[in-house]
């Protein structure tokens, strides 16, 4: 019996964990768009915008993708491939 509530309660942990990083995704996309659409374009601005893109792929790598438990080499792969294309939005700015 206390098997299954330890499960329940892991299961609901988690689907806690996911709804906050999902909130945090859906709030970080709102102020990136507001910024982007609403103010006079900076470098100062370009580098917040990227800023946020590059955090909100990490959540995914680590939290979504399930890659954070992961070893280093998969991680360090997938944050480069997140930082490349937020430079490479950046320079098509």
């Amino acid at each position: 019996m206390d098997q299954v509530n330890l499960s329940e309660s892991k299961r609901k942990t988690k689907l806690n964990q996911l709804l906050l990083v999902w909130v945090i995704l859906i709030v970080l996309s709102l102020l990136g768009a507001i910024i982007a659409d609403f103010s006079q374009i900076t470098p100062i601005l370009l580098i917040t915008v990227l800023g946020f893109l590059v955090i909100k792929a990490q959540l995914v790598i680590d939290i979504f993708m399930n890659l954070g438990p992961v070893k280093w080499g998969w991680r360090l792969s997938m944050s480069a491939f997140a930082v490349m294309i937020s430079l490479l939005v950046g320079l098509l700015s």
